[in-house]
């Protein structure tokens, strides 16, 4: 989708047996995209994809649970300034990951996500943020995940918790890794 912006409300994607829930890549519009009020359960690989964004990514009431062999939410690539805001998502019991974002320009804010219980790896992880703001992350429940609870790696700018809920770290047994900072 190129120099369009993209918005998905009140969409259900679920149990794809071979791919991802919904996958969206190469938008070049300047708005970037916003999914709200969305389920993506169950599916083979990631629930929720999104690659190579050159605007935002605004997620809210988003569910994305249960992904049999990859990523609850995957967002890669989220070239917009003001980067990407996650408000009220519960992304658990994924096999690989609950929440990760990868190589965002702008800043990360996150409040109101539940992501519990990932099956073999971290429950959210976020690398390469490069706002001045950085990341802000208020009431967070990451809890019993394999690896670590809640990962921030190569952040910019600053980091802002606040209400955060991170016990049970398995695996490595770390219940909140800072790399990087």
């Amino acid at each position: 989708v190129y120099k369009r912006q993209v918005i998905l409300t009140g969409v259900y994607a679920d149990e794809s047996v071979t791919s991802d829930g919904i996958s969206i890549e190469d938008v070049g519009g300047s708005k970037g995209i916003t999914i709200k009020n969305v389920t993506a359960e169950k599916n083979y690989a990631h629930n929720i994809y999104a690659s190579n964004i050159a605007g935002n990514a605004a997620l809210s009431t988003v569910t994305a649970n249960n992904s049999t062999d990859y990523m609850g939410i995957f967002l890669n690539v989220i070239n917009g300034t003001k980067g990407v805001t996650m408000k009220d998502i519960v992304a658990s019991d994924n096999y690989d990951r609950n929440i990760m974002l990868d190589n965002i320009a702008g800043n990360v804010g996150l409040s109101g996500i539940t992501a519990e219980r990932c099956v073999s790896s971290s429950g959210i992880l976020i690398v390469r943020a490069g706002g001045i703001k950085g990341v802000t992350m208020k009431g967070i429940k990451a809890n019993a995940n394999d690896l670590e609870n809640i990962a921030l790696n190569y952040i910019t700018g600053n980091v802002t918790l606040s209400a955060i809920e991170a016990n049970d770290g398995m695996g490595v047994g770390s219940t909140l890794s800072l790399i990087h900072i």
